[in-house]
């Protein structure tokens, strides 16, 4: 039985979604950028789902939220539909735009994992050899939006229904240490250290970045030539405190196993059998 995901209010997630064949049906151009963004301030805005971070990869995409109001399956819905019928409609595909299964979210069980997770986010298409810096990346990210910052987006002309303009909002992760600000400086700090660390690394083994020349030569029906790893383990939770890590782990299993003695329940009959909060 796949277990359901936890889904809990103010939760924080990194969130990951690839493209069906690992395919570059999101290589970085105008339009692609316009579909995700609109797409994505649609959501946030109906959803309340606050918007830290994000990255729009050639053929996966990184985000790191929070979920105000335990509403991330619907905003996912919202999103990945827009994005795939608008980008299948322009390629005249019919097939699968996304890869089987669901997208992959991580639980991000303190303020330090939510940081490195966001640089994590900004730093890749650096770690990926694309390019020597994040801002250089041509497709949509938060790359250089400032915590409270709003970017206004048309809607696409493939949509004849919804606003005509969405704003989307870059908004400061939950902290009770720091402020926006302090958050910013540290994320931008962390991003140029590990730019950097990667251009020592390129450089010591003499290899040189793609360029986004060579990126946007590419085509959508292309794929990487490096193999996909099989069978790698998709953590659930994030962070360095082992305590909290435990902790999270032993919540997460109480919750399984109250919901299988529910689901056990309701199928055996019981249909007013209550199941713990947070299954999609």
């Amino acid at each position: 039985m796949t277990i359901p995901r936890r889904i809990i209010p103010h939760t924080s997630w990194l969130i990951t979604r690839r493209c069906s064949e690992r395919r570059f049906f999101l290589l970085p151009n105008a339009h692609t950028k316009q579909v995700f963004e609109y797409a994505l301030a649609r959501a946030a805005r109906i959803t309340g789902v606050a918007l830290h971070a994000w990255m729009v990869m050639s053929n996966h995409y990184h985000l790191v939220v929070t979920d105000t109001q335990g509403r991330l399956p619907e905003f996912f819905r919202l999103l990945n539909s827009v994005v795939a019928r608008a980008l299948n409609f322009r390629y005249r595909r019919k097939e699968a735009f996304w890869k089987p299964g669901s997208y992959s979210a991580v639980q991000l069980c303190s303020e330090g994992a939510v940081l490195d997770k966001m640089v994590y986010t900004l730093a890749n298409p650096v770690m990926a050899g694309l390019v020597g810096r994040a801002w250089r990346w041509e497709g949509s990210s938060s790359v250089g939006m400032e915590f409270g910052a709003v970017r206004r987006v048309l809607r696409p002309a493939f949509l004849k229904t919804g606003e005509d303009v969405e704003a989307l909002r870059l908004v400061a992760p939950p902290s009770d240490i720091s402020t926006a600000v302090e958050i910013g400086e540290e994320v931008r700090r962390r991003l140029h250290a590990r730019e950097n660390e990667v251009r020592g690394q390129f450089e010591a083994e003499g290899r040189r970045f793609m360029g986004m020349k060579a990126v946007l030569a590419q085509s959508w029906q292309s794929s990487p030539r490096s193999e996909e790893a099989f069978g790698a383990i998709v953590p659930r939770f994030a962070t360095r405190d082992r305590e909290e890590l435990r902790r999270a782990i032993g919540e997460w299993k109480e919750w399984v196993a109250a919901y299988r003695r529910a689901l056990g329940a309701f199928r055996g009959g019981i249909r007013d059998v209550v199941f713990p909060a947070g299954p999609t």
